[in-house]
Formats: C-alpha cells, structure tokens, sequence
C-alpha cells in the first residue's frame, strides 16, 4: 500500500559503517551488523594507516610543539615540560608529559591575589545588586 517505507531501528551505541540491509526473504529485511575490525587483517590496516598518520603529522606537531616551548621559555623561567604519574590500561602506571601553561609559583601567586581582594570579588564576578 505504500510506495515508500523507512524503518528506523534502535541501533544506539552500535557503529553504522559496517551495517548492510539484507534482504532475508520476499517481504524480509534484516540488518547485518558487522565488526571489522575483530578481524586481524582489518586490525592490522588500521594500525599501519594510524602509524604512517602519526609519521606524516609529526614534522608539524614537533614544529608547533618547539614554538610552544620558546614562547614558554619567553614567557618566564621555570620548566617548559613537567611530568605527571598516570595509571593506565590493566594498573600500570606511565609518566604523562605535558606542556607548563601556568606560572611555576602559580599558588603564591594566586594567594597574593586572595589576600588583596575583596571576598565579594573571589569569585570573579562583581557582587549582586
């Protein structure tokens, strides 16, 4: 009676590349679900293009990273790079190297501020009328 039909399963929290409408019989349709990549070829071409990425983007990321750490060193002394201890997959901690975007004594700083400001202004905005 209808010339056109759309069925709209619920799918949530499924991934919709590797799904394909199969026709299962004269006025059945199912849906075939897919998973790839627990396939070890599949695993093996997604590892390779996330290398050969990783090589490719890699002059421009070291590039921004050295401006990042002269616009640091510029900026004041102290480290351009502090580690952090991180737990990971299955426990195992890993030290995390990231970029110093705060002031090495950012808590004297910060303490200064508090004793110089008024407490209605602590939290940044001008007190209620």
């Amino acid at each position: 009676m209808f010339g056109h039909v759309m069925v709209i399963p619920n799918l949530m929290g499924i991934a919709s590349l590797g799904i394909r409408a199969r026709e299962m019989g004269r006025y059945i349709v199912g849906l075939e679900v897919r998973q790839q990549l627990l396939r070890p070829f599949s695993r093996l071409i997604k590892r390779s293009l996330d290398i050969a990425a990783t090589i490719a983007a890699s002059p421009v990321i070291f590039g921004l990273v050295g401006v990042f750490a002269m616009l640091i060193r510029l900026e004041g002394r102290g480290p351009i790079f502090y580690s952090n201890e991180r737990v990971g997959y299955k426990g195992k901690k890993f030290k995390a190297w990231k970029r110093r975007s705060m002031m090495p004594n950012g808590g004297e700083v910060l303490q200064k501020y508090l004793e110089k400001t008024p407490k209605r202004y602590c939290n940044g905005m001008p007190p209620r009328s």
